[in-house]
């Protein structure tokens, strides 16, 4: 059996691989409210660049019954660093979010990410994670 839900807009994020992006006021706040609390740091993504909270592929869509879906989140908790030979690794081998939520400062979910252009979301992970390890 398949669900089939009753999606009428997509408001955030992107649903062709960060190509095109949205990023509707309201659901911006209430995607910060939500990584605030497991320390998920805003970043921007995109052409233009757009501020956006978690990956840009996750899809939150406004249903026919006006509830708000959100889809494709996998990649909501951040990368740790790739793994030589492992193509991809990035897109799986994720932080736990324990360590996320105890964590100094906010991670990005698309670090390491080629959906986003010149960003500092890369940056920002590898050097937090440099501190981690060595600080």
């Amino acid at each position: 059996a398949m669900s089939i839900l009753p999606l009428k807009e997509l408001l955030y994020g992107s649903g062709d691989a960060g190509a095109h992006i949205k990023a509707d006021p309201g659901v911006h706040s209430l995607m910060g409210e939500v990584c605030k609390r497991i320390n998920i740091a805003e970043h921007r993504a995109g052409a233009p660049q757009i501020p956006l909270y978690g990956p840009c592929d996750i899809e939150v869509h406004k249903g026919f019954d006006n509830r708000l879906y959100v889809l494709d989140f996998a990649r909501l908790f951040p990368p740790t660093k790739p793994v030589r030979g492992k193509p991809g690794s990035h897109l799986f081998y994720l932080f736990r979010p324990e360590f996320c939520k105890k964590y100094s400062v906010p991670l990005s979910s698309d670090a390491y990410s080629r959906t986003v252009s010149i960003t500092r979301a890369m940056e920002m992970n590898s050097n937090r994670f440099f501190h981690f390890r060595n600080g």
